[in-house]
Formats: structure tokens, sequence, C-alpha cells
């Protein structure tokens, strides 16, 4: 349900910015990266139903489409790998790991 997780999101947002906005520099900027986050879910939304329409294709080619589990466990596999990729690029860890290493090459 993208569209009602987006309408929560908002409701959510908004009232956040209520309590940080200062003036029409601040609102300009938190807008334009609500924007943009909004953008981004609908990319990222647009890859992962490629990524389902590309492994059925795939699975076709091996006449593996009329086992609907390899499709659906390709999908919860697939989907899990991005979704661990996605979280351990923002963590803190590996941001000091870059850091640490660019430090070094000073």
């Amino acid at each position: 349900m993208p569209n009602l997780k987006i309408h929560f999101e908002k409701s959510r947002a908004q009232k956040v910015l209520k309590t940080i906005i200062k003036d029409d520099n601040d609102f300009r900027t938190a807008i334009s990266f609500t924007n943009k986050a909004t953008a981004w879910y609908f990319v990222g939304l647009g890859g992962w139903l490629k990524m389902i329409c590309s492994l059925d294709e795939f699975l076709e080619e091996f006449h593996l489409v009329h086992f609907g589990w390899w499709l659906l466990g390709s999908v919860i596999v697939f989907t899990f790998a991005g979704l661990f990729s996605a979280y351990y690029r923002v963590s803190s860890h590996r941001q000091k790991a870059i850091l640490a290493k660019f430090q070094k090459e000073d």
C-alpha cells in the first residue's frame, strides 16, 4: 500500500517540521528534501517491481516458472539482500571505516 505509507509518512513529517522550521528558507529546504525522498521511494519501488519481472523471465528460461516457490523465494532473498545493502551503506560503522580510510591516505 505505497500511497497509504506516503500519507502516514507525510503526516508524521509535518508534525516534526512544525517544531523545526523557523523561516521560509528552512521551509523550502525541508520541502525540497521531502520531495526528493518521495521521488526516490518511487524509483526504488519501480526497481523492485522490475526485479520481480526480471526474475520471472530468468526462471522461465530455466523452466522453473511453474514452481512459484522459486520466484517467491528469490524475491524474498533479493529483497532482504537489497535492504541489508541499503542499511549497511548508511550505517555509522561503514561511515567510520570510510573516514578512517581517507584519514590514513592523507
